[in-house]
């Protein structure tokens, strides 16, 4: 299991936000599903001390030191995705990061404007099921939506990006006290419903509460706030010009069973160069018609605590260390994660110490318990095509 570290006790010390960390407003609970039938345990390590070369450290530039999070990358990639940054595209370094709360029912789907998110994170919430925190910054789609409740987990994955919009509707009143309590200690600005009622509509065509749309760029940021903007990477990402070091093992996909009603899979299409993602059994699709495929799939195993905001929701804890799993170009490299407190990225190690470094593309992350995870072999894949139809 994940060891957490004294950097959560600091972060209490210094912005007494997590003391009150915890998931929230469960007003629309759902039925809990049932349990997946197979899935294989994975249990976490120590993780080992860091390996960086001097090409690494010239790799990445002059390093820019905020706290003791890892060297910056900006000026050359895009922060959040690592794709390479145009000169005509640096306005992005000053272009603040939104952070929006998707619905992951199975009644919100298909969802929209996700297939354009840098990062997503797939968190558990009440009844076994899980919301997602989809962050955008390279590429602003029209809308975005079904739009949902704030959960106490989403601050700290917020908290490395410096001052994010944070878009959400509606959270209960521990929570809402938890994101103001944020907002003060420079950890986000907060967009939600109430706020920045302009920037919202509630879709006709869709029930309630499945139905709130997000216009993103409706959300002036001059208008919230005038803070300082600083885009700091989550990830490290491998440079056009270099060759992955870590061990790796060719695999033919992945599942992830933290949402036990409809568990999500991934399978690698290496003609398209991502992993195609399927939900409950089904292509994960986007209202676009495009389904989801991103270029990492990133398994972070952690420990959940219950909730003081709402007794029956999980509290993700994202700082300290546990157990990674990447699956990048079609293959998977099994490390350790480790993140002191909550204004740093995740670190990722590989088995020997190295950096683990990502694909250019979308991130998908899944914050999964011990045993959520299952490897999905040639077979496995040609038998949930069958199913999937």
């Amino acid at each position: 299991m994940p060891t957490n570290s004294r950097g959560v006790l600091r972060l209490v010390a210094a912005f007494v936000v997590a003391l009150l960390f915890a998931a929230s407003c469960g007003s629309n609970a759902e039925p809990e599903g049932s349990s997946p039938d197979s899935t294989v345990a994975v249990s976490a390590t120590e993780p080992p001390e860091p390996v960086v070369t001097d090409e690494e450290v010239a790799e990445v530039g002059a390093p820019v030191e905020i706290e003791d999070t890892f060297a910056l990358q900006n000026g050359s990639i895009e922060p959040l995705s690592g794709r390479p940054l145009d000169e005509a595209d640096e306005t992005l370094l000053s272009t603040r990061a939104i952070a929006v709360k998707i619905d992951n029912d199975e009644k919100a789907r298909p969802q929209y404007g996700i297939e354009d998110a840098d990062i997503i994170y797939e968190v558990l919430v009440e009844n076994q099921i899980t919301r997602l925190l989809a962050i955008f910054h390279s590429t602003l789609p029209e809308t975005v939506g079904p739009v949902r409740s704030a959960r106490s987990s989403d601050i700290d994955l917020m908290a490395p990006l410096a001052n994010p919009l944070f878009a959400y509707s509606g959270s209960n009143d521990i929570v809402g006290q938890e994101v103001r309590n944020a907002q003060s200690a420079g950890l986000l600005v907060s967009t939600n419903f109430d706020q920045a009622n302009s920037a919202y509509i509630d879709r006709q065509d869709r029930p309630a509460p499945h139905h709130r749309t997000l216009f993103p760029a409706k959300l002036n940021q001059d208008q919230f706030t005038n803070a300082p903007i600083t885009v700091r990477p989550v990830f490290r990402y491998l440079s056009p010009d270099s060759e992955r070091e870590s061990v790796t093992t060719s695999v033919a996909g992945v599942t992830s069973a933290t949402n036990e009603r409809t568990p999500a899979s991934y399978v690698w299409d290496a003609d398209l160069g991502s992993w195609l993602r399927f939900q409950g059994g089904t292509a994960h699709l986007a209202e676009s018609g495009r389904q989801l495929a991103p270029a990492n799939v990133v398994l972070l195993t952690i420990d959940y605590t219950i909730s003081r905001a709402d007794a029956a929701s999980p509290q993700a804890i994202t700082t300290g260390s546990g157990r990674s799993d990447v699956y990048t170009d079609g293959v998977r490299i099994e490390g350790t994660w480790t993140r002191s407190n909550s204004s740093q990225g995740f670190d990722i190690l590989d088995s020997d110490g190295r950096q683990v470094r990502l694909s250019p593309g979308q991130t998908f992350v899944h914050l999964i318990r011990d045993g959520d995870q299952q490897v999905l072999s040639d077979t496995d894949v040609a038998e949930f095509f069958t199913n999937a139809g």
